[in-house]
């Protein structure tokens, strides 16, 4: 509801649909950005003061808030070539391997995040 009525308001005030752009945030797996958010959808087509392109989604996943209020770049930890695996066989205690682990983990929904980041910047059309 709350943007519906962003939609509405930035209508009204003159911005032109062809400049807003949605891109539809926190999908859950399993679930298509049609189901997700049919009320939006079905306003947009009633009153077409946005553009919505289904392609520009963005699902669930815990590199958000594992990342939130740092610095962390998604592209730079994707790129990571550290081996973990190694530094965690090599690792003295518990703590250690679990630190070691959880970087590791945090690389590998980075790598996976990325490629769905870009498909939506794309999908976007920022250029046109």
């Amino acid at each position: 509801q709350d943007t519906i009525a962003t939609l509405i308001e930035l209508g009204r005030i003159g911005v032109p649909a062809s400049r807003l752009k949605l891109v539809f945030n926190m999908v859950e797996a399993g679930v298509s950005v049609a189901q997700a958010f049919a009320p939006l959808l079905a306003f947009v087509q009633q009153q077409p003061v946005a553009r919505a392109n289904l392609g520009c989604r963005l699902g669930v996943n815990e590199i958000y808030g594992r990342i939130k209020g740092s610095k962390a770049d998604l592209q730079t930890l994707a790129n990571d070539a550290t081996d973990y695996k190694a530094l965690i066989a090599q690792a003295k205690g518990t703590t250690e391997k679990v630190a070691w682990a959880q970087k590791l983990a945090t690389r590998r929904l980075a790598s996976g995040v990325v490629p769905e980041l870009d498909a939506c910047f794309a999908a976007l059309e920022l250029n046109k």
